[in-house]
């Protein structure tokens, strides 16, 4: 678990049951960093309440992640 200055931590794996929980643990931080991490940058926090909440700038976000999406509407 890694936390900061949020009230929720910023990251919270889980790997005790596993039979490999080292290597577990880092195939679970690449998917961290793949799918949540990019998010994390727009969601509101402590320092910036408002958050991100522009569609374009969220999707643009993906692109240039490599994960191009676009929101219905």
């Amino acid at each position: 678990m890694i936390v900061s200055s949020e009230e929720v931590a910023d990251i919270d794996l889980r790997v005790d049951d596993h039979a490999a929980p080292l290597v577990e643990l880092h195939r679970l931080l690449g998917v961290f960093a793949r799918d949540a991490a990019p998010f994390r940058t727009v969601v509101p926090t402590v320092a910036r309440p408002s958050g991100v909440f522009d569609l374009h700038e969220i999707e643009a976000l993906y692109a240039g992640r490599g994960r191009p999406f676009k929101f219905d509407g």
